[in-house]
């Protein structure tokens, strides 16, 4: 990335100017409705941009309506521009907020300068923000982001920040199957296996004599890396370290057929990939059929089920849920790392990747066998807000915690 210039103009500015330089041979028109606030009142504007004719002058037709009012009439032969659907919750009331322009190295040749103009919209029914589509940049200039990042697994930075992902899963599949091995080994023996504490581990650090005990527990598990990237370090590291069949997957680099693996894994984890997606419900119905279920047994208790460790960048609004972004929220918006990845296209709220995880289970479940006696659990991880554990659970179980 060359150049950060993330521009934030006012509303009505920052899409003219956008316009002004548009060099169109015919005329076009685009319907924009902006939010904007002040101290006293809130007034929601529209506005028409013409360009067209010779010099591709642009003329800004706006409309103001105040009280919630918003059918302002449209200008002679003039037909408004429905928003994109939000692609998290497919709600139609949906926003634009902010608009960047960046240049990038690994942008196509074609591309102006490889500058990158990108318009943001927020959805007032989930939360979610995302990118305009017609913003996307192609598959082969994504495939070139990609290669660009640094993933290596033998990067200590980049495996201390998987560690905030990794150190959750792994406390998690010690707690959930420890006990499991412990029961194996006591019934090859004839003796009961001692009750003892999961030993203390963690992904960035080595230390002989706890792999030993963690190797006990996941080297008897199947997991898959999801989006592993052209650098599969999860797998590498649940591999070397402690004997685990981890299986890459990722559609531009591991390209595989998943049906395989239909409620057949204990572990999926999925690090900063959601963001990615264009499609979030279509993925989060695939993730949760990775899953395996929880198995009951002749004692009336279960074999838990596989959990599912998501990570991707929260963006925590300070103003009202599904309410407009105030002129702080979208600077702030604008400053996130996060925004300035040409492949990053939906942002999340942890209350919004709930929600998509939610209506991905209640359609499997309306539809599909083993997921009709069972109810999705999500749990943020404490320590790391970008961190989520998600697992299935019999509906009994639920309703005994309630």
């Amino acid at each position: 990335m060359d150049d950060r210039d993330a521009t934030s103009l006012s509303v009505l500015q920052r899409f003219q100017a956008q316009f002004l330089r548009t060099q169109a041979s015919s005329t076009t028109t685009t319907h924009l409705t902006l939010e904007t606030h002040s101290e006293n009142s809130r007034a929601k504007s529209r506005a028409w941009v013409t360009t067209g004719g010779t010099g591709g002058i642009a003329q800004m037709h706006t409309g103001r309506a105040s009280g919630g009012q918003t059918d302002m009439g449209s200008p002679p032969g003039v037909t408004p521009v429905q928003h994109p659907a939000c692609p998290v919750c497919q709600g139609a009331t949906t926003v634009p907020f902010a608009m960047t322009r960046h240049k990038y190295r690994s942008l196509s040749e074609d591309r102006a300068r490889g500058t990158l103009v990108r318009e943001f919209l927020h959805c007032m029914h989930c939360d979610a923000c995302f990118v305009n589509p017609v913003n996307y940049i192609s598959d082969e200039e994504a495939k070139r982001r990609y290669a660009e990042h640094e993933n290596d697994p033998q990067d200590s930075r980049y495996v201390k920040f998987l560690g905030q992902a990794i150190n959750p899963l792994l406390c998690d599949l010690l707690e959930r199957f420890g006990s499991l091995t412990a029961q194996s080994v006591s019934s090859a023996s004839g003796a009961d296996a001692p009750s003892q504490p999961a030993p203390a581990i963690r992904f960035e650090e080595k230390d002989p004599e706890s792999d030993r005990a963690v190797s006990k527990v996941l080297s008897r598990l199947s997991g898959m890396d999801y989006g592993c990237g052209p650098g599969p370090a999860v797998s590498y590291h649940f591999g070397e370290r402690w004997n685990a069949n981890v299986i890459n997957y990722d559609p531009t680099f591991y390209p595989l057929d998943l049906s395989p693996y239909d409620g057949a894994l204990d572990f999926v984890v999925c690090t900063e990939v959601l963001e990615h997606v264009a499609e979030p419900q279509e993925t989060a119905s695939q993730l949760l059929q990775l899953v395996r279920s929880p198995m009951p047994r002749t004692d009336g208790t279960s074999l838990p089920s596989g959990v599912l460790c998501i990570m991707t960048g929260i963006f925590a609004r300070k103003e009202m849920p599904r309410s407009p972004f105030s002129r702080p929220e979208v600077d702030a918006f604008l400053k996130w790392a996060y925004t300035r990845d040409p492949t990053h296209i939906v942002f999340y709220q942890a209350s919004t990747l709930e929600l998509l995880f939610l209506r991905a289970f209640n359609r499997l479940s309306s539809s599909t066998m083993r997921f009709s006696t069972l109810s999705v659990r999500i749990r943020q991880d404490p320590a790391c807000k970008n961190v989520f554990l998600i697992d299935l659970v019999p509906k009994a179980q639920v309703n005994e915690s309630v």
